[in-house]
Protein backbone atom coordinates (compact mmCIF):
# COMPACT_ATOMS: atom_id res chain seq x y z
CA UNK A 1 0.00 0.00 0.00
CA UNK A 2 2.84 2.38 0.85
CA UNK A 3 4.51 1.82 -2.52
CA UNK A 4 1.27 2.42 -4.40
CA UNK A 5 0.62 5.59 -2.40
CA UNK A 6 4.11 6.88 -3.13
CA UNK A 7 3.74 6.16 -6.85
CA UNK A 8 0.37 7.94 -6.99
CA UNK A 9 1.77 10.95 -5.14
CA UNK A 10 4.68 11.13 -7.59
CA UNK A 11 2.32 11.01 -10.57
CA UNK A 12 -0.17 13.48 -9.10
CA UNK A 13 2.69 15.86 -8.31
CA UNK A 14 3.87 15.76 -11.91
CA UNK A 15 0.43 16.71 -13.23
CA UNK A 16 -0.18 19.31 -10.51
CA UNK A 17 2.94 21.20 -11.65
CA UNK A 18 1.36 21.96 -15.01
CA UNK A 19 0.49 25.63 -15.27
CA UNK A 20 -3.08 25.27 -16.49
CA UNK A 21 -6.50 24.67 -14.93
CA UNK A 22 -6.00 20.89 -15.03
CA UNK A 23 -2.76 21.24 -13.05
CA UNK A 24 -4.64 23.30 -10.49
CA UNK A 25 -7.37 20.66 -10.20
CA UNK A 26 -4.79 17.91 -9.74
CA UNK A 27 -3.06 20.03 -7.11
CA UNK A 28 -6.31 19.98 -5.13
CA UNK A 29 -6.56 16.21 -5.60
CA UNK A 30 -2.94 15.80 -4.46
CA UNK A 31 -3.57 17.81 -1.30
CA UNK A 32 -6.65 15.74 -0.47
CA UNK A 33 -4.82 12.50 -1.25
CA UNK A 34 -1.86 13.34 1.01
CA UNK A 35 -4.13 14.19 3.95
CA UNK A 36 -6.09 11.02 3.32
CA UNK A 37 -2.88 8.95 3.25
CA UNK A 38 -1.86 10.33 6.65
CA UNK A 39 -5.20 9.24 8.07
CA UNK A 40 -4.77 5.75 6.60
CA UNK A 41 -1.23 5.47 7.96
CA UNK A 42 -2.50 5.77 11.54
CA UNK A 43 -5.57 3.60 11.14
CA UNK A 44 -5.68 1.23 8.16
CA UNK A 45 -1.98 0.37 7.82
CA UNK A 46 -1.54 -0.87 11.42
CA UNK A 47 -4.71 -2.97 11.12
CA UNK A 48 -3.47 -4.60 7.92
CA UNK A 49 -0.10 -5.25 9.58
CA UNK A 50 -1.95 -6.89 12.45
CA UNK A 51 -3.74 -9.20 10.02
CA UNK A 52 -0.53 -10.01 8.19
CA UNK A 53 1.17 -11.10 11.42
CA UNK A 54 -1.94 -12.63 12.93
CA UNK A 55 -0.49 -16.13 13.27
CA UNK A 56 2.21 -14.87 15.60
CA UNK A 57 0.55 -11.83 17.13
CA UNK A 58 -2.40 -11.49 19.36
CA UNK A 59 -3.53 -8.39 21.10
CA UNK A 60 -1.19 -8.40 24.06
CA UNK A 61 1.61 -6.20 25.28
CA UNK A 62 1.73 -4.29 21.96
CA UNK A 63 -2.03 -3.97 21.89
CA UNK A 64 -2.25 -0.20 22.38
CA UNK A 65 -1.14 0.51 18.80
CA UNK A 66 -3.69 -1.95 17.39
CA UNK A 67 -6.51 -0.83 19.69
CA UNK A 68 -5.81 2.84 18.88
CA UNK A 69 -5.73 2.08 15.15
CA UNK A 70 -8.98 0.12 15.45
CA UNK A 71 -10.73 2.93 17.30
CA UNK A 72 -9.32 5.55 14.93
CA UNK A 73 -10.45 3.64 11.86
CA UNK A 74 -13.96 3.07 13.17
CA UNK A 75 -14.29 6.73 14.18
CA UNK A 76 -13.06 8.01 10.81
CA UNK A 77 -14.43 5.36 8.44
CA UNK A 78 -17.31 7.49 7.17
CA UNK A 79 -15.10 10.54 6.66
CA UNK A 80 -12.53 8.45 4.80
CA UNK A 81 -15.21 7.17 2.43
CA UNK A 82 -16.38 10.75 1.94
CA UNK A 83 -12.81 11.80 1.11
CA UNK A 84 -12.79 9.09 -1.55
CA UNK A 85 -16.07 10.34 -3.02
CA UNK A 86 -14.74 13.88 -3.05
CA UNK A 87 -11.54 12.88 -4.89
CA UNK A 88 -13.52 10.90 -7.46
CA UNK A 89 -15.86 13.86 -7.98
CA UNK A 90 -12.92 16.23 -8.54
CA UNK A 91 -11.36 13.78 -11.02
CA UNK A 92 -14.66 13.39 -12.87
CA UNK A 93 -15.18 17.15 -12.95
CA UNK A 94 -11.62 17.74 -14.20
CA UNK A 95 -12.08 15.15 -16.95
CA UNK A 96 -15.25 16.85 -18.18
CA UNK A 97 -14.18 20.45 -17.82
CA UNK A 98 -10.57 20.17 -18.94
CA UNK A 99 -10.72 17.53 -21.65
CA UNK A 100 -8.73 19.79 -23.97
CA UNK A 101 -5.79 19.75 -21.52
CA UNK A 102 -5.98 16.04 -20.84
CA UNK A 103 -3.67 13.47 -22.34
CA UNK A 104 -3.61 9.68 -22.26
CA UNK A 105 -1.01 9.89 -19.48
CA UNK A 106 -3.17 12.17 -17.33
CA UNK A 107 -6.24 10.06 -18.01
CA UNK A 108 -4.22 7.01 -16.95
CA UNK A 109 -3.24 8.68 -13.66
CA UNK A 110 -6.87 9.53 -13.00
CA UNK A 111 -7.82 5.91 -13.73
CA UNK A 112 -5.09 4.67 -11.36
CA UNK A 113 -6.38 6.89 -8.57
CA UNK A 114 -9.95 5.72 -9.04
CA UNK A 115 -8.79 2.09 -9.18
CA UNK A 116 -6.81 2.62 -5.97
CA UNK A 117 -9.86 4.08 -4.25
CA UNK A 118 -11.96 1.10 -5.39
CA UNK A 119 -9.34 -1.33 -4.10
CA UNK A 120 -9.33 0.36 -0.71
CA UNK A 121 -13.11 0.38 -0.43
CA UNK A 122 -13.68 -3.15 -1.74
CA UNK A 123 -10.70 -5.00 -0.22
CA UNK A 124 -8.50 -3.07 2.20
CA UNK A 125 -11.15 -1.31 4.27
CA UNK A 126 -13.20 -4.50 4.77
CA UNK A 127 -9.96 -6.25 5.80
CA UNK A 128 -9.24 -3.42 8.25
CA UNK A 129 -12.76 -3.76 9.66
CA UNK A 130 -12.22 -7.52 10.06
CA UNK A 131 -8.93 -6.83 11.87
CA UNK A 132 -10.70 -4.33 14.09
CA UNK A 133 -13.36 -6.93 14.94
CA UNK A 134 -10.67 -9.49 15.74
CA UNK A 135 -8.79 -7.01 17.94
CA UNK A 136 -11.97 -6.15 19.78
CA UNK A 137 -12.85 -9.80 20.36
CA UNK A 138 -9.34 -10.60 21.62
CA UNK A 139 -9.36 -7.51 23.85
CA UNK A 140 -12.80 -8.45 25.24
CA UNK A 141 -11.63 -12.02 25.86
CA UNK A 142 -8.50 -10.79 27.64
CA UNK A 143 -10.58 -8.51 29.88
CA UNK A 144 -12.87 -11.40 30.86
CA UNK A 145 -9.95 -13.59 31.95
Amino acid sequence: MDEEHEELVRKLESVSKEENPLGSAFSDILCSFKCHMERENVSVVPLLKFLKGRTSESVGSESKEFIDASNNFRENYGEMLEEHRSMVNVVDHARKQFSSFSSDEISGIADELIHHISLEEEVLYPAALAASDLIRSQTDAAIKV
